[in-house]
């Protein structure tokens, strides 16, 4: 009998994933699954091999029914801070979700003082760290080959509200997760504020993070990042470098890695996200953070730090000039850079098909 209990909320391509290796792991079994698309859900019951599963549309009713230790929601930005009450409502002991923490930082210090006061563990979906090629750069790091950190530095195509959490996880990680002391940046593009994904943020938004370790980060996201040359993916072409004191390091979500040190060049472009190879990493670490062994290495604390950088970000855009962090004041900087960017279309730093439909160009 498995040592916990799982219910899934959103059954797309991430839900299913969930649903998939949450049941592969010998400690959780999903017991209740949830979607408003019927047919949707029908058809993953079939597909897994679940059909005892308790399933539902009402989100609430089927989590108090059921009370599972685990509530991995796989949702639209829009719903985090419903589910995280939900989590916390009907007992849970984790709370699973995708990035973003949240899409403004009004949302994200709620969401912070639900998990706080309620003692419930966090975690976010930054499963990229489990892939060999971002290993591979993590233990080159870890050896000395590219000696001391000095810089990190990161870009992706996705616009900021997909990636840019993504861009800062792990480029802290390589850093040795240091804590944000200030961020300047700015942000361009009102098109993907409106997305219908709901991934609402800027077009572009670029900026400079100072480290408390002495690090500092570099970042771009969305329509005016660089390019990846050797990636062919669109969404892939994300770059995470590091530069130390005798080389440097980057690893390409699509396109494997590269190590530049005394020792020579050291290439392998193979490597590329692929969940199925990833997701079993990011369950086993629930599974030892639920049984006290150790903390998961995407837990809240972390992933907020993420999220509050992000903000920072964007506010440095909107008033001008450094913002400290931790954040001492929220806003809703999606509603604010509406108000504030200009109208006219995001600059792409390079010609692409993708980038002239995502960003309507």
């Amino acid at each position: 009998m498995a040592k916990y209990s799982v219910m899934v909320i959103g059954l797309g391509k991430r839900g299913g994933h969930h649903v998939q290796h949450f049941n592969a792991h010998p400690d959780f079994e999903v017991v209740a699954v949830c979607d408003l698309n019927t047919e949707v859900m029908g058809n993953l019951i079939k597909e897994q091999k679940i059909e005892g599963v308790k399933f539902g549309t009402d989100a609430r009713a089927l989590a108090l029914e059921v009370k599972p230790d685990v509530l991995a929601f796989m949702t639209l930005p829009n719903l985090r801070l419903p589910f995280v009450k939900l989590a916390v409502e009907c007992g849970a002991k984790m709370v699973a979700f995708e990035k973003p923490v949240a899409l403004t930082s009004e949302e994200g210090f709620e969401i912070k003082k639900i998990v706080e006061e309620s003692g419930i563990k966090a975690i976010l979906s930054y499963q990229h760290r489990y892939g060999v090629h971002y290993q591979a750069v993590k233990d080159v790091i870890d050896s000395g080959e590219i000696g001391e950190v000095t810089d990190v530095y990161a870009n992706a195509m996705g616009w900021p509200a997909h990636m840019i959490e993504h861009m800062l996880h792990y480029s802290r990680w390589y850093a040795g997760n240091p804590k944000a002391v200030w961020a300047i940046g700015n942000s361009a593009g009102k098109n993907k504020l409106t997305a219908p994904d709901r991934h609402n943020s800027p077009d572009y938004t670029a900026g400079i993070v100072c480290f408390d370790n002495g690090v500092h980060g570099t970042y771009e996201v969305g329509a005016g990042a660089p390019d990846v040359k050797h990636v062919g993916k669109w969404f892939g072409k994300n770059r995470i470098g590091v530069k130390g004191t005798k080389g440097y390091a980057e690893a390409y979500t699509n396109g494997g890695y590269k190590v530049v040190s005394a020792n020579g060049v050291k290439e392998d472009f193979s490597g590329a996200m692929d969940y199925h190879k990833d997701m079993p990493g990011y369950i086993q670490d629930m599974a030892d953070d639920l049984d006290g062994k150790k903390e998961h290495p995407c837990g809240f604390v972390n992933a907020y730090e993420n999220f509050e950088i992000s903000m920072a970000l964007y506010q440095s855009g909107i008033k001008g000039g450094q913002v400290a962090l931790p954040l001492t004041e929220s806003m809703n900087e999606v509603a604010v850079l509406k108000a504030v960017l200009p109208n006219n279309p995001v600059l792409p730093s390079f010609e692409h098909e993708e980038t002239k439909k995502e960003f309507k160009l």
